[in-house]
């Protein structure tokens, strides 16, 4: 999207004033919702047991990037996976086998 438009879009949202950018920050939160939920479907739809997947964006951040083994799956909010070398608060917490939603995890080849 580099370029004129680009260019653009950066000057409007320098010169705007509170309610645009309440209505830009809008959309923006909105193309993300979709980009998120599309991604999960996506991953969704490649995941089995026994699939190899990576967790991203939970919280607690500590058990980003760990990886992990797709034990079960009961729907795209349910994946059930067993953690590869988990670090020890996500043991102490979640146990070796926390339930993520499908758009928690990138899967692995």
């Amino acid at each position: 999207m580099r370029g004129e438009t680009y260019d653009k879009l950066l000057k409007l949202v320098a010169n705007a004033d509170e309610v645009e950018l309440a209505g830009i920050v809008e959309v923006i939160l909105q193309r993300r919702r979709t980009l998120t939920a599309a991604r999960a479907a996506e991953v969704f739809a490649q995941i089995q047991p026994g699939s190899r997947v990576r967790l991203k964006g939970l919280k607690p951040k500590y058990l980003n990037g760990t990886h992990g083994t797709v034990l079960e799956v009961q729907s795209k909010n349910r994946i059930k996976v067993e953690l590869i070398n988990p670090d020890r608060r996500g043991v102490g917490r979640f146990g070796h086998t926390p339930w993520v939603a499908s758009s928690c995890l990138d899967v692995l080849g």
